[in-house]
């Protein structure tokens, strides 16, 4: 690739509102995982569950808010023709991850939880079954 970047894995993470409009941070004790080890960001929204939805101009904090990625970074500045990065709700709007197209070498440093059934998604995602049980608890 003309950037030096081997960018195809895809990371999904845990993420939770700010409380400002299309704003989201990292959820408390999340990490990231590898759901696809070869595609990108459309692929995978292809393939969710219809429970899955994208929020249209969503940002992280972090990653959006940081001059120097925004600017250098091939997947934020425009040198790259497709899209990189979405933040998905869960329809009961309580669930939100946030999926990146990462570089190889640093998709080594992930677990992987590969995401190859339209039924596991949430599986792949560390930390969302454990707030989807919460959520359910709290609903009881």
């Amino acid at each position: 690739m003309e950037n030096g970047l081997l960018l195809y894995p895809v990371a999904a993470l845990h993420v939770e509102a700010t409380g400002e409009p299309l704003w989201f941070r990292r959820a408390p004790n999340s990490h990231a995982s590898v759901i696809s080890d070869f595609g990108d960001v459309p692929d995978v929204l292809m393939r969710l569950p219809e429970c899955w939805c994208v929020v249209p101009g969503a940002q992280l904090e972090g990653l959006h808010d940081d001059e120097d990625i925004v600017s250098a970074d091939p997947r934020f500045n425009g040198a790259l023709p497709r899209h990189n990065f979405a933040v998905i709700r869960h329809t009961d709007r309580r669930i939100n991850v946030a999926l990146l197209l990462i570089n190889a070498a640093e998709a080594v440093l992930l677990p992987a939880r590969m995401f190859g059934s339209r039924d596991l998604f949430e599986a792949c995602v560390p930390g969302v079954e454990q707030a989807i049980g919460e959520e359910v608890g709290q609903g009881a």
